[in-house]
């Protein structure tokens, strides 16, 4: 595992619109490596013969069905944003 940068903490930081300080620069790249290392040996963990969603089976969802809906954003919403594209507001491309 690689180990976090001030430089991956600043990127991190900059695309949460968060301002650190180097205290906070260097006490977040800590922590923030003991959780991707935590997750590592989360992802070693054998799950194979744990059943799929096996707890909820048969159970009926509660949450409303993910469809789009028409209500528009605010425009003091939009107001705000940094960056706008007619209705929606305009960010940075984070996967390629």
């Amino acid at each position: 595992m690689a180990t976090l940068t001030r430089d991956d903490v600043r990127r991190v930081a900059l695309l949460s619109r968060l301002a650190l300080d180097d205290e906070e620069l260097d006490r977040f790249a800590v922590q923030l490596e003991s959780i991707v290392a935590y997750m590592d040996t989360l992802n070693r963990v054998d799950v194979s013969s744990v059943p799929e969603s096996s707890r909820f089976h048969g159970v009926p969802s509660r949450l409303r069905p993910d469809v789009p809906h028409d209500a528009g954003m605010s425009e003091d919403v939009l107001d705000q944003a940094p960056e706008r594209a007619g209705a929606y507001i305009k960010v940075e491309r984070v996967i390629e």
